[in-house]
């Protein structure tokens, strides 16, 4: 993207975050990925403090046509083995279906021949209602998913430290007892447990202990 035609973005991105209002501010010139060293995915972008994002950019819309999308919420994703996190983002085709269909992340494309004023009516009528909309239930997916992967994390912690064992990996093997055993990080409240040549007395005592549980 040429500077003057960088700049001219950028503006008009300034000036859509001004008149949308309600704490739209613009985050400035923001590359599409740490990969991409070329100046061609650098793009504007404004932030409202709830955490929706809006991107314009040229290179994907008609000539003389300004494209406007969205971000997605992220999450931090457990990394147990790095002892750290990571974020994941979660987008509409992680949502469940909708009419049979995969939730398609919405898009506009606007002139930009037309008053700024024009072009933020058209973002307010034909974009933000539904990106709204979607992002919503991908924030919700995204909380339920990092209440869900913690639980996970910290079931198989309390079973790791039980056995004496780091809980930094996703499984390991060792000799309980005198039985070989496999285990495995599973759900939020359970673990996958794999026994070799179980003797047939303890075999049976786990069997009426998984009864007595009720199969939990």
């Amino acid at each position: 993207m040429a500077d003057e035609a960088k700049t001219k973005l950028f503006a008009l991105a300034a000036e859509i975050a001004t008149k949308l209002g309600g704490g739209w501010k613009s985050r400035g010139l923001v590359r599409h990925s740490a990969e991409y060293g070329d100046e061609e995915y650098c793009n504007p972008i404004i932030a409202h403090p709830d955490g929706r994002e809006m991107w314009f950019q040229l290179g994907w819309a008609q000539k003389g046509k300004l494209h406007v999308s969205g971000t997605w919420p992220k999450y931090e994703k457990p990394d147990s083995f790095n002892h750290n996190s990571y974020p994941q983002t979660v987008s509409p085709r992680d949502l469940p279906y909708e009419s049979g269909h995969t939730v398609e992340p919405p898009s506009i494309n606007v002139s930009l021949e037309r008053p700024v004023d024009a072009i933020v009516r058209d973002i307010q009528r034909r974009f933000l209602p539904e990106y709204t909309r979607i992002w919503g239930l991908c924030k919700a997916k995204c909380e339920a998913t990092a209440a869900y992967e913690n639980d996970v994390e910290t079931t198989w912690a309390t079973v790791c430290a039980a056995l004496g064992c780091r809980g930094n990996r996703p499984s390991f093997s060792m000799a309980v007892g005198g039985t070989y055993v496999e285990f495995e990080k599973g759900t939020d409240d359970g673990v996958r447990i794999k026994a070799y040549a179980l003797p047939v007395e303890l075999t049976l005592k786990v069997i009426e202990l998984l009864k007595s549980a009720g199969g939990k």
